[in-house]
């Protein structure tokens, strides 16, 4: 593809600048391989960045607003760039409870706007000048943030390093959303330089939190206390029930069931059907490691299937056994209708696309009748560090902003922030290449991909989607939240920044 051919020859020409040697950036051998989703993701919504003046370039098309007697706000368009991906149709908007505070995207917003009215005159633009202190605060806080990634994306490391340490004195008990994600940030860009040049050793890693890292069953057990999650695992579920409801015998082929939460809902919803009584349903369990959690989640399936007179069976089948055995893995009853649910599972082969190739294979074999993906809805996975920095500002500024306006207890949001959140941003900010693990792209990239494999997407339930503000009113934060319909795709956002999305595929006739 052009962008991505440019992107990579000039950063080549750029490495043997530095080097003087032939040698070719690492990034770029990465990315000869990783070419399944990243080269889709620098076509669809990633421009050819060259290097960090160009994305400032981006920053710079923000007009900061007079002084206003109410709030101010102000656009930036990385963010818009984000929600025009998401291709917003008929959107169903919720009005949000008043606030005295700005959001924490708006902030982001405000400090953008600043940085570049700053280094063109030297002064803070008059944005500012409407704000309470505490978000004024907020909005420096943030423009530190912005300034040491500038001089992180040149180089500069002496003078990003005095920031960040100032950064680092923070703790994370009594911080604020902002502040907290300031934190986090700020410890990934000192791991990004300890890794180029071995400072900062002494600061990583020091939040008293950090040795306490929740496992993943905790974090899949905090999120079902939230509301877009709650929306989306009722869609999803509630769609695989409307498609198998004529089935007698049922396959769920499950790629990361996690605590099980969504399954129960299937198996009850199973066995209350009284027109067409269900005689058998089965669940497949594809995972890649063993994990006691998986066997636990089966055990209270078991439970609950016995509590309902259902037949029932549970398995688990090795990742490895069923890409190596393909259709033969599951030992499939003819007489079954299989359904593939894939919920946050994909993303995490980004950087085996061979292996993510595979199991695509492996699915098309099983030749399931439906198959629901369930993905966070962002484009987090620039090979350009400035433009992936930017891009996981705004989508973790509104993860964060989420937990804590729907969660009362502060060990449940330090259960996702420490054990998930902080993680990742740790990853996407500071490591390249095939260590670059947590890799997010929107709805329209993965309808490219899928394109490959004669997938098609196809209707979800309209029954399900009808009741997708009745499970946001169960929840006393719920107001923030929306939805909207990318085409065939349900979209759920908060505060209007797009969190993730669910579709339903099936495979053309061959």
């Amino acid at each position: 593809m052009s962008s991505s051919s440019n992107a990579s020859a000039k950063g080549s020409e750029r490495e043997n600048q530095k080097q003087g040697d032939g040698a070719i950036d690492e990034e770029l051998q990465v990315q000869a391989n990783v070419v399944s989703l990243d080269y889709l993701y620098l076509e669809m919504v990633s421009p050819p960045f060259q290097d960090c003046q160009e994305t400032m370039k981006i920053l710079s098309e923000i007009k900061p607003q007079d002084s206003q007697s109410t709030l101010p706000s102000a656009s930036l368009e990385v963010p818009r760039c984000c929600r025009r991906s998401v291709g917003v149709e008929n959107e169903t908007r919720r009005q949000p409870q008043s606030s005295s505070q700005l959001s924490a995207n708006h902030i982001i917003e405000l400090a953008a706007a600043n940085f570049i009215h700053s280094n063109i005159s030297h002064t803070f633009a008059s944005t500012l000048s409407g704000l309470s202190a505490d978000d004024a605060r907020d909005v420096q806080l943030m423009l530190s943030l912005l300034k040491c990634v500038e001089k992180v994306c040149h180089e500069q490391y002496d003078c990003a390093g005095k920031l960040l340490d100032e950064c680092s004195k923070l703790r994370l008990n009594p911080m604020k959303v902002i502040q907290r994600l300031v934190y986090y940030f700020n410890q990934a860009l000192c791991e990004r330089i300890e890794r180029k040049t071995g400072r900062f050793k002494r600061v990583l890693h020091c939040s008293p939190h950090d040795s306490s890292i929740a496992k993943i069953s905790d974090i899949a057990a905090v999120y079902q206390k939230l509301p877009l999650n709650q929306v989306i695992q009722f869609t999803g579920i509630h769609s695989v029930a409307d498609h198998v409801s004529r089935s007698r015998k049922v396959n769920i082929v499950d790629l990361n069931i996690c605590c099980g939460t969504q399954m129960m809902i299937l198996i009850q919803n199973l066995a209350e059907r009284s027109d067409h009584p269900i005689e058998r349903v089965r669940i497949t369990v594809v995972a890649a490691n063993s994990d006691p959690a998986i066997e636990e989640a089966g055990f209270r399936l078991k439970i609950l299937a016995e509590s309902l007179n259902l037949n029932f069976s549970f398995h688990v089948v090795s990742l490895e056994y069923a890409l190596n055995h393909q259709e033969n893995a599951l030992d499939l009853d003819p007489e079954e209708t299989v359904v593939v649910h894939a919920a946050f599972a994909l993303r995490h082969m980004f950087t085996d696309p061979n292996r993510l190739e595979a199991l695509m294979k492996f699915i098309r074999s099983i030749n399931p009748s439906l198959m629901i993906m369930i993905e966070a809805e962002a484009n987090v996975n620039s090979p350009v560090f400035v433009t992936r920095f930017v891009e996981a500002l705004f989508f973790y500024g509104a993860n964060f902003e989420y937990v804590e306006d729907c969660l009362e207890s502060n060990g449940e949001r330090s259960c996702l922030e420490v054990g998930f959140f902080g993680p990742a941003i740790r990853n996407i900010v500071a490591a390249e290449g095939k260590e670059r693990k947590f890799r997010i792209v929107g709805i329209n990239v993965w309808r490219k991909f899928f394109e490959r494999f004669g997938m098609v997407e196809t209707e979800l339930s309209t029954l399900a989607i009808s009741h997708v503000n009745l499970v946001l009113e169960r929840f006393d934060c719920g107001d923030s939240g929306t939805h909207c319909m990318n085409g065939k795709c349900l979209v759920v956002t908060w505060k209007d920044t797009p969190m993730c999305s669910l579709s339903a595929w099936k495979f053309q006739e061959i």
